[in-house]
């Protein structure tokens, strides 16, 4: 007969690392502002700074002073990180987790990639009974409070329903658990205001304002002559820019921003024996985003993200001292972006002579911005197909007062990417020549004018880790923490070459044309990587624990260690933007 008994641990003995973990009741209980699990790593302490979401699926955060792209996220053991951003990708529902851990300091060998915190979340699995839920959280204007100082209640609709359902397939031997979830949101943020134009002012008359010419002296009274005025300028104002409906030149309107997005989550676990199980989870997640990017109407980017996240997990109990773990696991992360603009209108339309630096039939994109005015904006045309594999063991062995843990990590990183970033122009007017950014724009004298070419790359990165941990029971009231972890920095390669670097006097042989010490992939002494592989990269851990009194009522704990972080697949950008692969 064996007898298994669980306790819980008000104080942890055992262990140096910082840890926290949130089992599937609190999950569920505490309050998520759009049932985002990850919120709970906002309460541990240690967390500092938090970096917008932006074109990411979720923000990033600083704990305990790291960078905010330095944290690693983990589902069901299986790596769940955005390598694009570096960032955390999609996580399942909260009813769809069993517990969600956070280790944010002195964690052993076993975890690693980033220096940050390290992220795991474990999803439910089925049971030989069958249970189910159904749920719907409602947010609407109509249950809001009106804002002290503001004339009314922002518009805000955001509906979230879905279920699980989990049971047995063959009692005692194959389980199955599913979840979906359904979003559906609109109008957040709720309004959006900008400066915008008089009508005087878009006659080219700003009363009381000092204004330079450029043929010498000031306008007289503030008067711009009409002859003056830029009729590309002009018509860009009729197509795109109310007239302003609050005092003091102000714009106010709804958002007019739309999310739908859909979730869907099963998992199978199978015993196949008493020694082996095997556990497998697939999550999809589809999101479609028309998200409000300037502070005129009708500006907008439709984003489409597709998820596809799967692990299979296969546990070996060799002997009642020795547990191997295999997991295998699978992100596929596709980013399509278009820009909305109103008309499908770019300003060769209104008479402006550019070039679009692309010949793909792409809409239309505008980044127009006129400093303490309006942003015209609706981001740029792109694709982002990345994919992540990874394969890691981990073999325990519980030795007498040691418990040991020995195994290794293997990633891969696939990233395609095409973007026409600012292949229609960017322009920016500030108060550069008449003292007024709105007064430059109707002369049609911008500060700023920026083109890029095409960009498209299809950068590779491969990742290993090798680590041992041993958690010594020095005595009943000493555990010592030893582990140590190998990070070796293996540069990333491009399928085209496009790379290029800089060696003072060599003449390039595989671009000839180019200006001497512009050198390329294949000439003489140069990577195809541009850089070296770094082998070097060892991380000692060591934690202490003791137990003070021997009776697990207090703890005095501590650590020591030498973390490494990957660089975000978004930094290789900037190589392929080098000459004479882009303008």
């Amino acid at each position: 007969t064996v007898t298994v008994a669980a306790e819980i641990t008000q104080v942890e003995t055992r262990s140096g690392a910082l840890r926290e973990v949130i089992d599937s009741s609190r999950i569920v209980e505490l309050p998520l502002n759009g049932r985002n699990p990850l919120q709970l790593q906002y309460g541990v302490p240690g967390v500092g700074a938090r970096a917008e979401q932006g074109q990411a699926q979720n923000e990033t955060v600083s704990i305990n002073g790291t960078r905010t792209n330095s944290n690693n996220y983990a589902l069901d053991g299986g790596d769940n990180h955005d390598p694009y951003f570096n960032s955390p990708a999609i996580f399942p529902s909260p009813d769809a987790l069993l517990e969600f851990s956070i280790q944010t300091s002195a964690y052993s060998a076993d975890r690693g990639r980033n220096a940050g915190a390290y992220v795991n979340a474990v999803t439910k699995s089925g049971t030989n009974q069958m249970h189910g839920t159904l749920f719907e959280f409602l947010r609407n204007e109509k249950l809001n409070a009106r804002n002290f100082v503001a004339a009314t209640v922002p518009p805000l609709k955001r509906n979230q329903f879905g279920g699980t359902v989990g049971g047995p397939l063959l009692r005692d031997r194959t389980f199955y658990f599913v979840s979906f979830q359904r979003t559906t949101q609109r109008s957040v943020p709720g309004s959006v205001t900008a400066t915008v134009l008089t009508p005087d002012q878009r006659r080219g008359l700003f009363a009381g304002r000092t204004l330079r010419n450029l043929l010498g002296g000031n306008f007289a009274n503030g008067q711009i002559p009409q002859s003056q005025l830029h009729p590309a300028s002009q018509k860009f104002l009729e197509a795109f820019v109310p007239l302003p409906n609050r005092p003091g030149g102000l714009l106010a309107f709804s958002s007019q921003e739309v999310i739908d997005d859909d979730q869907f989550m099963a998992k199978a676990d199978h015993r196949l024996s008493n020694a082996h199980q095997l556990s497998g989870r697939l999550l999809y997640n589809f999101n479609d985003r028309r998200e409000v990017t300037g502070n005129l109407p009708g500006f907008f980017a439709a984003i489409e993200y597709t998820n596809w996240s799967a692990a299979v997990t296969e546990t070996w109990v060799a002997s009642p001292s020795v547990l191997n773990v295999f997991t295998f696991s699978y992100n596929d992360i596709d980013r399509q972006q278009l820009s909305v603009v109103p008309g499908n209108l770019i300003w060769n339309d209104f008479g402006a002579r550019f070039t679009r630096t692309f010949t793909a039939e792409a809409p239309a994109a505008m980044h127009t911005q006129l400093d303490a005015y309006f942003n015209a904006f609706s981001r740029f045309p792109l694709n982002h197909f990345r994919k992540n594999v990874q394969f890691s063991n981990t073999l325990s062995w519980n030795r007498g007062g040691h418990f040991l843990r020995m195994g290794g990590d293997a990633r891969r990183s696939i990233l395609d990417l095409q973007e026409y970033f600012r292949g229609d122009p960017f322009l920016r007017f500030r108060n550069t020549f008449t003292g007024d950014a709105a007064a430059d724009f109707l002369l049609g004298r911008p500060t700023q004018v920026e083109q890029i070419a095409e960009d498209s790359n299809q950068p590779r990165t491969t990742e290993v880790a090798l680590f041992v941990q041993d958690d010594w029971k020095a005595t009943s009231r000493l555990t010592l923490n030893l582990g140590l972890r190998w990070d070796p920095y293996l540069p990333f390669l491009d399928l085209t070459d496009k790379f290029s670097q800089v060696r003072l006097g060599q003449q390039s042989t595989v671009f000839p044309s180019a200006p001497r010490g512009n050198v390329f992939p294949g000439d003489a002494g140069v990577p195809r990587a541009t850089i070296q592989r770094r082998l070097a990269g060892l991380g000692p851990r060591f934690g202490f624990a003791v137990d003070p009194t021997g009776r697990g009522r207090s703890s005095i704990r501590g650590g020591y260690g030498i973390f490494y972080s990957q660089i975000r697949q978004q930094a290789h950008n900037q190589i392929s933007n080098n000459q004479p692969f882009a303008i």
